[in-house]
């Protein structure tokens, strides 16, 4: 028996041996790209408990499409929207500021990573594959999440909707991020929550997966036609599907 095969074998009794078989295989996709919120981390219904305290301090309600009709955009984006269509006075940047004050200690000591995310990041940075952030969240609140969720050593490249010119659905997010991890577009694989998301991956000519979420449980079966594929978590994954 060769000693490949002796390996393959042995595979089962071997620690960590399962990753060595994949080893020697032809990637499909130069780099793997998640989302954050509603993607990696469970902690979309925090942005109504800050609706609810930005407003309120301002003597307004919170419109029950407000989640819906922000959609992906970029924090700076929203502000923009919070300034038009509740006329505050308040500069993109304060709102901004006090947003990250609002859900930092959440992002910080509070959001884990969803099932198998971890194991799935370690899996892609064993095996090679570049992975990138793209975000409509803010760099302080990433940051926060990467520091409780130790998520630089896996992650490569974090691009923040508020650094392109455009956010979800618009493609510019993914493909800066692409840019900067030297991939072809139609070469990346996105894990995606939202439509907004997968519009966007979609856009940049890229293959996306979609992954439910409790927040957007009503949009599941958009997201399912939209997407190559639906998760409920990353347990579900087949790592084969990497590989060519």
């Amino acid at each position: 028996m060769s000693p490949g095969l002796i390996l393959l074998s042995l595979a089962p009794m071997i620690p960590g041996a399962f990753s060595f078989t994949f080893m020697n295989r032809r990637h499909k996709y130069e780099a793997v790209i998640f989302d954050l919120d509603g993607t990696l981390i469970d902690s979309l219904s925090v942005w109504h408990d800050v609706d609810v305290a930005f407003l309120g301090k301002r003597g307004l309600s919170v419109p029950d499409t407000l989640q819906k009709d922000l959609g992906g955009l970029s924090m700076y984006e929203i502000g923009e929207y919070f300034q038009r269509e509740f006329g505050l006075p308040d500069t993109v940047e304060e709102m901004m500021a006090e947003w990250n004050e609002l859900a930092y200690e959440d992002y910080r000591y509070r959001f884990g990573l969803k099932d198998g995310a971890d194991d799935l990041l370690h899996f892609l940075k064993e095996n090679s594959f570049p992975t990138g952030l793209a975000t409509s969240n803010s760099r302080e609140l990433v940051e926060a999440s990467f520091e409780k969720n130790r998520l630089h050593d896996v992650i490569d490249v974090i691009v923040s909707s508020n650094e392109v010119p455009h956010g979800k659905p618009e493609p510019d997010i993914y493909l800066a991020c692409a840019q900067r991890l030297s991939a072809a577009p139609e070469k990346c694989l996105v894990f995606e929550d939202h439509p907004d998301g997968i519009l966007a991956a979609r856009r940049a000519g890229m293959t996306v997966w979609a992954l439910a979420d409790t927040y957007t449980s009503e949009e599941a079966e958009e997201k399912r036609q939209a997407a190559a594929g639906f998760l409920n978590d990353f347990t579900e994954f087949d790592r084969d599907l990497l590989f060519e």
